[in-house]
């Protein structure tokens, strides 16, 4: 890949949003032809809801949203929408969460046609007579992950919960973005630079974005070997076999559990749940014959909310797919299910 970005900032894999977090662009609708590309894993933890991943919304309420998404109860799709007239396309079925699918849409104006991509795929095509441009009313910034209730006023209806690896944009066979997840290395601030515009685009909602692993082939072998030993030194927690259960959660509360949409707790009269348990990703924990009911989180070092898990059965298994970035989790059960239930590092 080589180094894509000024030395002042370090490119990563991917940024993760918890719905709280959106980037506003310099960019504007100028053109009916658009072809717009994204490569995005959506996170559990959605509603069944219209949720614009791309969106520009002009005066009057009317509103272009090159991509979107809209989960179902057994699959989700992904859609654009012109002058509030929605196509659907590209049901995706039996896609694990945190998948990284290729997304793309393309508007031609000449033939009026719309189509869709995913993975390279075409996937649908269909007609569309909307003009774009005066079917928005006023010239408006483009955004990512977020509704708008009026031009530049996001708001947060229709939250998107996702790991966002690139998009590109292009109008008239012209780049006009090109966003690529990164960090400023004065002072660790999470963003997306702009290979076109060559700017530095930061979180302009609440929170922060998680940050992905760096891409290592864009930094030096020296900063590269540093982490590595400073990974190394990480020091260690507890010892394999400890009960974290036993060792951090001794204040239960009850009738309560942890939400998948945020971290934080909602009322469950059969739940009890814990406060922070730190982990380490690098270990293996195993929970016994007892459930991990309704939901139970993932946090990073600042103890912000990364994504919930569930594991709702009574046979002895490991807890995997633990984020990179975790270093805390927090637990969920069944209160008849309080005084057996153990999660054990088993290695």
């Amino acid at each position: 890949m080589g180094v894509r970005l000024p030395a002042e900032y370090q490119e990563v894999e991917y940024l993760q949003t918890d719905g709280n977090q959106r980037i506003r662009t310099n960019a504007y609708i100028n053109s009916n032809n658009i072809d717009v590309e994204c490569k995005i894993a959506m996170m559990n933890g959605l509603k069944t809801m219209t949720r614009p991943i791309l969106l520009a919304h002009g005066g009057g309420g009317n509103y272009f949203i090159p991509l979107g998404l809209l989960e179902s109860s057994d699959h989700y799709q992904y859609f654009s929408s012109a002058d509030g007239e929605r196509e659907e396309w590209a049901n995706i079925y039996n896609v694990s969460y945190n998948e990284p699918l290729t997304i793309r849409t393309v508007f031609d104006s000449v033939a009026h046609k719309r189509a869709a991509f995913v993975n390279g795929l075409k996937t649908e095509e269909s007609s569309y007579n909307s003009d774009l441009v005066s079917g928005i009313g006023e010239k408006c910034n483009l955004w990512l992950f977020t509704w708008m209730t009026s031009p530049n006023v996001a708001n947060t209806r229709s939250r998107v919960i996702c790991k966002f690896y690139h998009l590109r944009y292009r109008e008239d066979d012209v780049e006009k973005l090109d966003l690529i997840p990164c960090y400023r290395k004065s002072d660790d601030k999470p963003g997306m630079y702009d290979l076109v515009t060559k700017q530095f685009f930061t979180n302009a909602g609440t929170g922060e974005f998680v940050v992905g692993p760096d891409v290592i082939d864009s930094i030096s072998p020296w900063l590269v070997a540093r982490r590595r030993m400073l990974m190394q030194q990480e020091p260690e927690l507890y010892p394999v076999g400890t009960d974290v259960i036993a060792l951090y959660a001794q204040n239960w509360v009850n009738d309560s559990s942890w939400t998948n949409t945020g971290g934080t707790s909602s009322i469950s009269g059969a739940s009890r749940c814990t406060d922070f348990i730190p982990i380490n990703p690098k270990y293996t924990y195993r929970k016994n014959g007892h459930r991990l009911y309704n939901y139970c989180c993932w946090y990073d070092k600042n103890k912000h909310f990364i994504r919930a898990f569930s594991q709702n059965n009574t046979v002895a298994q490991d807890i995997t797919n633990i984020p990179e970035n975790a270093r805390y989790m927090r637990i969920s059960t069944y209160k008849s299910s309080k005084e057996d239930l153990k999660v054990i590092r088993i290695a």
